[in-house]
């Protein structure tokens, strides 16, 4: 809608209008109806587009592919709802003496104040009245979030504790799961969050979590909200931590961080996929990154991969997910590698106090790690976000030492190898010696070891036994052609 006169700096107008809004009844990854009693809602209010001093007015439609761009608001919401209904959503609740029975009144009450999981709703109680009598408005508030969402169910079990965020304030945070009594995943899943949500706020990125509540939902797929996630139930528990963790991690990107996910979905879904990584390996006891690696080389450097920095309203399918989870996640995460966890936090920090709610571009974002690396990364940068380059080393003999390395040289000596980047992605590079299962590490560099624009590294290693070889990378690293990383 335009105005009848232009809006003027410091000039307030108040807009009123009706709409509606259809619950989807098809694809419900995101909202939708998930039974007769249970509903998650979200994209159901009018937003006001938002205005930045890169593009103006944002005028890109909202496709349901890419996701976030939203003004930061303050939220007061009421939500009727049927007798029994609870509605958890986006905020605080305002009324809880006003809409709940005194058995989870109770229990609520309770769980805001213990470092322990409380059991609200359990099997034996989800039948009795969880509400007062009648109808019920629930009344949330929210300050400075990007958007709002709810959920609501009659007969779901409910667990909830809160937990220390800020040590140094002591500020604390509400945390629920919300589900179905058959989704045996979600027994686990407030536990899970609450290991989290202390990791996301203690180590990586070290910022405490910003908001006062956060709620998993059991609906449908994996969706993100500021303080609300949609999950569907997973079939093992690692694959509920990598879930879990990764949809509270967008907590800060993109929501804390206000970034534009429409145009640059790496600034978001990118680092949900990397910051989570430890924590999923430390708690879910699998390789995160192994597996995010062989997801990348089946299309890395082929035609269904783009740089990230091509708008990514403009990208689906296999490109739209190379370009904002696969390749910008292991981008940070040898920039990691680079600078070193505690200087990486340092800047991470850094990042987040100066652009929280600003709307970064990602040159805000490539500024200020090279501020903290202490030199120009653009040429990092410039590779994994605007290139064509993809991951590809080989290891091969020395033309100098090529008969020394073919075994004509008698004892034990140094030999020259030569690592070619092949595909000029700045990759870390390791060598291994390698005999049956065993595997030790030999050699290591960093990312940085191409920083000059070199395509290729001389190396000089032990002349290897008859029975061992040497092998260039692991799983932890990409390439698109792993045979010739093997000399025997």
């Amino acid at each position: 809608m335009k105005l009848d006169a232009p809006l003027n700096t410091g000039v307030n107008v108040t807009l009123e209008m009706n709409w509606e809004v259809k619950i989807p009844e098809i694809s419900r990854v995101r909202m939708g109806k998930y039974s007769d009693s249970t509903l998650f809602i979200a994209y159901w209010y009018p937003q006001m587009s938002v205005y930045d001093d890169l593009q103006g007015w944002d005028e890109q439609n909202f496709t349901m592919n890419q996701e976030f761009y939203n003004n930061f608001g303050d939220f007061d919401v009421k939500i009727t709802a049927p007798e029994g209904f609870l509605i958890w959503a986006t905020g605080e609740l305002q009324n809880p003496a006003e809409v709940y029975s005194e058995e989870i009144l109770k229990s609520f009450e309770k769980a805001k104040t213990s470092n322990e999981i409380v059991k609200i709703v359990t099997k034996e109680t989800k039948n009795n009245l969880k509400t007062k009598k009648g109808k019920n408005a629930f009344h949330y508030r929210a300050k400075y979030v990007p958007d709002f969402a709810f959920g609501a169910a009659l007969d779901y079990l409910w667990d909830a504790s809160t937990m220390v965020v800020d040590v140094k304030t002591g500020r604390k945070a509400l945390i629920s799961a919300v589900y179905n009594e058959k989704s045996e995943d979600f027994y686990q899943v407030a536990d899970i969050s609450r290991q989290a949500i202390k990791y996301f706020s203690e180590d990586l990125p070290g910022v405490p979590y910003p908001y006062p509540s956060m709620t998993v939902f059991n609906g449908q797929g994996g969706m993100e909200f500021p303080m609300m996630v949609n999950d569907g139930s997973e079939p093992t528990y690692a694959s509920m931590v990598g879930l879990t963790s990764h949809e509270i991690a967008h907590t800060y990107f993109p929501f804390f961080m206000g970034t534009n996910e429409v145009k640059y979905a790496f600034m978001d879904e990118g680092w949900a996929r990397m910051i989570p990584y430890k924590f999923q390996k430390e708690v879910g006891k699998y390789n995160p990154i192994a597996t995010q690696m062989k997801a990348y080389d089946e299309r890395a450097g082929r035609e269904f991969e783009v740089p990230p920095m091509v708008p990514s309203i403009q990208l689906e399918g296999p490109t739209y997910r190379m370009a904002a989870y696969n390749r910008p996640a292991l981008a940070y995460l040898f920039l990691q590698d680079m600078m070193g966890e505690d200087k990486f936090r340092e800047a991470m920090q850094n990042y987040i106090e100066v652009w929280k709610g600003k709307h970064p571009n990602p040159f805000d974002f490539f500024n200020i790690m090279s501020s903290f690396y202490g030199e120009d990364l653009s040429w990092y940068f410039k590779s994994w976000f605007f290139n064509w380059d993809y991951p590809d080393l080989k290891l091969s003999y020395s033309l100098i030492d090529g008969e020394k390395a073919k075994g004509k040289k008698e004892g034990i000596g140094e030999d020259e190898y030569v690592i070619e980047n092949k595909g000029r992605l700045p990759l870390p590079v390791k060598i291994y010696l390698a005999e049956g299962t065993f595997k030790k590490l030999v050699y290591y560099k960093p990312a940085s070891i191409w920083k000059d624009g070199k395509t290729s590294i001389k190396v000089k290693l032990e002349t290897p036994g008859e029975m061992t070889w040497y092998q260039l990378g692991d799983e932890n690293i990409p390439d698109v052609n792993r045979p010739d990383n093997v000399l025997k």
